[in-house]
């Protein structure tokens, strides 16, 4: 159940942001309409239209065909590592294809423009320095704020050093920090951004960066400090199913939610500096398309910004040209490799299995990336059970078919768990130091090793 709330939440939450992100291309912004600068009368002109409509159904039959293509899925959601594969390559195809049916539409309106010389203000203007280049951000939300949500993120690191914990709860734990971090990272970058010049008016140019710089940080503090309670909140509830389960409704409730800062911060500084150019009358158009590949990237080495406004979708970007956005682009890379790593790990735990082996008074049983070994004298005694008590994670991987190490079994305390999930029944082993659980992959797997259990010395049973 948790795997496929998990699939279907990723799936979904992902095709809706792909869909809404490009359909805003479609929406005039200002003079920007599918990412190409355009003069006024142009905006309405046939053939304008005309392309941007094509995009508008292009893109909505993408988004169908994607639909039908995360359908498949659901039928591979028992196995976490198939899943995680999956959703890799739908990702990257959806989109790979997004941006194609984009750029096309894109090249077809530019080509359109240059035909027409529809070129609006200077072309290859770059930024110029102001009065507010002497400014010190006065409007800005400090970077003290970020101390709170630094805070709520390293609270679970504190407690894991003190208490035993699995990979589980220091991966979620540790992507809660690196949250904030990034958080504070583009605070900073957006902090050093230089001025950037809408008109001859100073008055004008203060007033738009300092609107500007002020919502993008109040953003950034928001997200920050949503994601950092998010993760640590996750971390000390991920245990066990019922934990797995409201730890991924929270991240499919709660991750969407994240574009609702961005909406209005972005709203807020666009109809602001609409507002206000349309009431002023020395208004410095900038033509730079030719700075935007497929009109998606932008790589203006000219611009010393790191990050700039996006032109699809609303929030920001990364300048490419850029040191900064190198590195952020190169960053991609580690991400997919990291990403297709854990998948790796995870398929013993989805296609391995469990063995039970008895060599004279030893016996041993082999799990994923496990292996634990008694003597016939440490038992006590042997049953079968039909019901296996929730196990959380004290020293094991159970995200897969198979848990396999410690689990704090409940009236059990720490035992030693190597079953199939919801493959009754369960050996329960009850030993001098502890309990083991185990099962096999087949009910008659289990009667297998329960019989090989009873066979040893009388005084077992």
């Amino acid at each position: 159940m948790f795997n496929l709330i998990f699939s279907i939440g990723m799936f979904g939450v992902f095709l809706i942001s792909m869909y809404a992100t490009f359909i805003t291309a479609a929406k005039a912004n200002g003079r920007i309409i599918l990412g190409v600068t355009l003069p006024h009368e142009a905006l309405g002109h046939s053939d304008t239209i005309r392309i941007v409509n094509k995009f508008r159904k292009a893109h909505t039959l993408n988004t169908l065909m994607f639909f039908v293509l995360a359908i498949p899925a659901l039928f591979v959601a028992e196995y976490w590592s198939l899943i995680m594969i999956y959703l890799l390559v739908w990702i990257c195809a959806i989109m790979y294809r997004g941006s194609a049916v984009f750029s096309k539409h894109f090249s077809e309106l530019y080509s359109l423009k240059k035909k027409n010389e529809w070129w609006v203000g200077k072309k290859n203007t770059i930024n110029i320095d102001t009065e507010t280049s002497r400014l010190k951000n006065t409007f800005m939300l400090s970077r003290n704020w970020f101390i709170l949500p630094f805070i709520i993120s390293v609270v679970p690191i504190i407690y894991g050093f003190s208490e035993s914990q699995d990979i589980n709860f220091w991966t979620l734990a540790g992507v809660g920090v690196f949250n904030v971090l990034i958080a504070f990272l583009i605070h900073h970058a957006i902090s050093k951004m230089k001025t950037k010049t809408y008109s001859d008016n100073t008055e004008v140019n203060i007033a738009l960066n300092h609107v500007f710089k002020m919502e993008w940080s109040k953003c950034l503090f928001i997200i920050a400090v949503v994601m950092s309670s998010l993760f640590s909140l996750m971390s000390f509830i991920a245990m066990g199913a019922i934990g797995q389960i409201v730890t991924i409704i929270l991240a499919v409730i709660l991750s969407p939610a994240l574009i609702i800062p961005i909406y209005f911060s972005y709203s807020k500084i666009r109809t602001t500096r609409n507002t206000m150019l349309l009431l002023e009358n020395e208004t410095l158009y900038t033509d730079d398309d030719h700075y935007w590949q497929s009109g998606l990237f932008y790589n203006n080495p000219h611009d010393s910004n790191a990050f700039v406004e996006k032109r699809v979708g609303i929030g920001m970007t990364v300048n490419i040209a850029t040191k900064g956005g190198k590195i952020l682009m190169w960053l991609i890379a580690p991400a997919i490799v990291l990403w297709l790593g854990i998948a790796v790990y995870m398929l013993p735990f989805d296609f391995g299995s469990v063995t039970l082996n008895v060599s004279g008074e030893t016996v041993t049983i082999n799990a994923p990336l496990n292996r634990f070994s008694f003597q016939s004298d440490e038992i006590i005694n042997v049953s079968l059970i039909d019901y296996l008590p929730p196990a959380g994670r004290v020293n094991n991987m159970s995200h897969g078919r198979i848990i396999s190490g410690i689990s704090h079994v409940r009236g059990y305390g720490e035992s030693n768990v190597f079953v199939f999930r919801e493959n009754a029944p369960y050996i329960r082993v009850e030993l001098e130091n502890g309990w083991v659980f185990l099962n096999g992959n087949m009910r008659e797997e289990t009667v297998a090793f329960f019989e090989k259990l009873m066979a040893l010395p009388p005084y077992v049973r």
